[in-house]
Formats: C-alpha cells, sequence, structure tokens
C-alpha cells in the first residue's frame, strides 16, 4: 500500500511542488488522508527516497525547459531535426499603380533524421509595418506551391516555415532553421511600384 501511494506521489508531485519542494526538503513529512473517515496517516521518507524524489524533480524540471508551450512542444534547436526550402517566382514583382501584383512561394518542409516530430509546417508572412507574422498555409510533411495574389507595390514582404501541432498562429513561430545544401529557410518578395 505505501509503495503504491509512494508511486502516485512520485508520478503527480513534481509537477505541483517542483519548485518549492526543492528548496524546502528536510525531514520529508508524507501524509495519505482516508476520504471516507477523514483519519490521516503519516510516514516519513528515508534520505535515499528524499534523493531519489529530488532526481526526479529535477529531472522533470530540466524536461519542462525543453519543451515550448501553447501545445506546441518542439526541440529547443529546430535546426536538429526539421529542413526547409523556400523560394519565389518572382521575388521581385512589378505592381503597376491601383493594382496588386502577385507571386508564387514554392516551399518543402520535412524532418530529418529519423524524427517523428510536429505534424503541421506552415507557411507565415511577416506585415512590414507592425513586425507581426501571420499563418498563410499550413501542410503536413511535403512539397507546396502557395499562390499570393496580394503583392502591393513599395513594401516587402518576408516569409518563413514554421513547424507547429496546429494550424493557429503563434507569436512567436518556431521558425525553421536547418536546411539542406543549396537551400533557403526565408524568403522576402518585394513590390516595387511602377
Amino acid at each position: 500500500m505505501i509503495f503504491k501511494q509512494l508511486s502516485i506521489l512520485i508520478l503527480y508531485l513534481p509537477m505541483f511542488f517542483a519548485p518549492v519542494f526543492a528548496q524546502e526538503i528536510g525531514d520529508l513529512g508524507i501524509y495519505t488522508t482516508n476520504i471516507q473517515t477523514g483519519s490521516t496517516t503519516d510516514f516519513h521518507l528515508s534520505n535515499d527516497q528524499q534523493s531519489d524524489i529530488l532526481d526526479m524533480i529535477a529531472m522533470q524540471q530540466e524536461l519542462s525547459a525543453e519543451l515550448t508551450f501553447n501545445n506546441n512542444p518542439a526541440p529547443a534547436d529546430s535546426n536538429c531535426c526539421y529542413a526547409v526550402n523556400i523560394y519565389a517566382v518572382p521575388q521581385t514583382v512589378n505592381v503597376r499603380r491601383g493594382t496588386l501584383g502577385s507571386t508564387d512561394i514554392h516551399w518543402f518542409w520535412n524532418t530529418i533524421n529519423g524524427f517523428n516530430g510536429l505534424k503541421y509546417g506552415c507557411l507565415y508572412v511577416q506585415n512590414s509595418v507592425t513586425g507581426v507574422w501571420a499563418v498563410v498555409q499550413c501542410e503536413n510533411k511535403g512539397t507546396y506551391t502557395t499562390h499570393i495574389p496580394w503583392i502591393q507595390g513599395g513594401i516587402n514582404y518576408p516569409f518563413r516555415v514554421a513547424i507547429q501541432s496546429d494550424t493557429a498562429t503563434h507569436n512567436p513561430p518556431l521558425f525553421i532553421a536547418g536546411t539542406l545544401p543549396g537551400d533557403s529557410n526565408a524568403v522576402t518578395v518585394v513590390g516595387v511600384a511602377q
């Protein structure tokens, strides 16, 4: 019975009390309460058991530090496990006054080294005035062409690909940094006013 209670404590304790416990552990006292009777039973852990719990808390904190929040877990370095290539045709778009120009963004993303990572690669564009990034299109691993029919003269449009677990816009996005030889991880489309 004590082993079962200790196992449950070990599973849940690090998530809720890790910051306080690591600083204030001394003679760790643990008690259980019987819900029906309200009675409590105390027991104390040995120094070895306390040390094991502290080791598990530290390991859990290290693992948590490597994750990105907002349900978007990923390696701290997106260069390790993903590859991307992105380019625009045309990259410089001539736009006559009162009209909009267009370009095609060609992009590819995949996992590398057998990594089974996040589900979506999302094409983002940055607002040149506010600097905020927004999702244009999200897809599973593969090669895509996205038609962009809203290029204005006198404006630059940076495009990048981010990895994520959903298709929502994330601020900041987790952009794929890694490329294969000869590939690019970003492209800027330039709208030239005519």
